[in-house]
């Protein structure tokens, strides 16, 4: 009796190595899928990382460049560089033949204040949007895939804009001196759409702005 409850003690530890065994497995397992899952997900990022349709090459014969768009330039060793649509300053004639009650006490610096502004929200979003999401840092590849999985309206196809969060985010950061969203800055832009500068595109969640090219 004595050698069967032996035998008896030395199957339970047999079973209980087992199901320790089974278990750290198991773990390993999961971690081994999990790094698939991760190295799937960045194969397809890498595939995706190319210029995004939003970004368009300025094509306008130089004979007879747009009054309304200029191309903003990114840096020569940015990858994937892209000329990226911006907005032209607004001149004096132009000023002059938008409405009393739209300028205001607005003079055009502060107008082009905010067109500069504006530009370079463009310019920071579309340079991010041509970089290789592996190689940018945690905060950065947020705002990437948020930028690029965002749904937008079918008007927006093809178009380089921003939103009204991407403003209000640049803003609380302390990014400009020139323009905030007050009734003054809504009047800059209500100034940019009678211009041609720019087209609001409203829906339930967001307000954006496509740059008219």
């Amino acid at each position: 009796m004595l050698v069967a409850g032996e035998e008896f003690g030395q199957l339970e530890g047999a079973i209980r190595d087992m199901r320790v065994r089974c278990h750290e497995l198991g773990k390993q397992m999961a971690a081994e899928l999990e790094d698939l899952r991760n190295a799937k997900q960045l194969a397809i990022s890498m595939l995706k990382a190319v210029p995004p349709s939003a970004v368009k090459v300025n094509r306008t014969n130089p004979k007879t460049p747009s009054k309304l768009v200029q191309s903003i330039t990114v840096e020569p060793n940015t990858p994937f560089a892209q000329p990226i649509p911006g907005m032209a300053p607004v001149n004096d004639q132009e000023m002059d033949q938008v409405p009393k009650y739209l300028r205001g006490r607005l003079t055009r610096d502060r107008v082009n204040g905010a067109v500069e502004f504006l530009n370079r929200l463009l310019r920071e979003k579309y340079t991010l949007l041509q970089q290789n999401p592996a190689k940018l840092s945690v905060e950065q590849r947020q705002r990437y895939y948020e930028w690029r999985d965002a749904e937008e309206p079918d008007e927006l196809a093809g178009r380089a804009h921003i939103s009204d969060a991407d403003i209000k985010s640049a803003l609380s950061k302390g990014s400009s001196n020139s323009f905030k969203m007050d009734p003054a800055g809504k009047s800059i832009l209500a100034i940019l759409r009678h211009l041609g500068r720019i087209k609001e595109v409203r829906s339930a969640m967001s307000t954006r702005y496509a740059i008219n090219n």
